[in-house]
C-alpha cells in the first residue's frame, strides 16, 4: 500500500503523485464504502484520478530506483528484441509488454521498433503507423520515468538510448 506523497507510475497516465487517500460511499458497489487514491499527474496541470486502493485492472506501481534506472540503461545491448512476428501478433505482444508495466520490457518495445526503422530505412522504407506510435507511447512512459528518477531532462535519456542502440546497430 502507497501512502500520500508517493510518487507512482499509475496505468497509461504515467507518474503520478498520491494526493490523497480517502474514503468513498458509493450506491452501486457491493462494499458500500471503499478507499481510494487520489492521484495527481506530475506532467499535467489539472485533474486528478480516482482509483480505489484494490485495484486490479489497472497497474500501479512505485517508481523504479536510481540505480535500477542506471542498470536499465546499461543493459540496454544486453536486452532482446521482441521475436519477428506478423503484425498481428506483434500488436498483441506490443499491448501486453505495455500494460505490464516493466521497464524493461518497455525499453525491448523500444529497441525492437528501432531496429525495424533501421531495417526500412535501408529499403527506403517508413515505420508503419502502429511502430511509429508504440514507439512513441512508450518511449514517452519510459523517459518520463528514467528522467524524473535519474533528475535529467528527457531529452538527455533518449540521447542516452538512442547512443546505445547506435553503438548496438554498428
Amino acid at each position: 500500500m502507497f501512502k500520500t506523497g508517493d510518487y507512482v507510475s499509475y496505468g497509461t497516465s504515467g507518474i503520478c503523485q498520491i494526493v490523497d487517500m480517502i474514503w468513498m460511499d458509493l450506491e452501486s458497489a457491493k462494499d458500500k464504502k471503499k478507499q481510494y487514491y487520489v492521484l495527481k499527474p506530475i506532467y499535467s496541470e489539472s485533474g486528478k484520478i480516482y482509483t480505489p486502493v484494490d485495484n486490479d485492472r489497472v497497474m500501479i506501481r512505485s517508481l523504479i530506483s536510481y540505480d535500477m534506472a542506471e542498470e536499465l540503461l546499461n543493459d540496454i545491448m544486453d536486452i532482446m528484441p521482441i521475436p519477428e512476428a506478423s503484425p498481428r501478433e506483434m500488436d498483441e505482444e506490443y499491448k501486453k509488454r505495455m500494460r505490464s508495466c516493466d521497464c524493461r520490457q518497455w525499453m525491448s518495445i523500444i529497441k525492437t521498433v528501432y531496429n525495424k526503422k533501421n531495417i526500412r530505412a535501408k529499403n527506403g522504407k517508413k515505420l508503419t503507423n502502429s511502430d511509429e506510435r508504440y514507439l512513441k507511447d512508450v518511449s514517452g512512459k519510459l523517459y518520463e520515468e528514467l528522467s524524473f528518477v535519474m533528475n535529467k531532462t528527457t531529452e538527455q535519456i533518449k540521447n542516452i538510448v538512442e547512443s546505445s542502440l547506435l553503438t548496438e546497430s554498428e
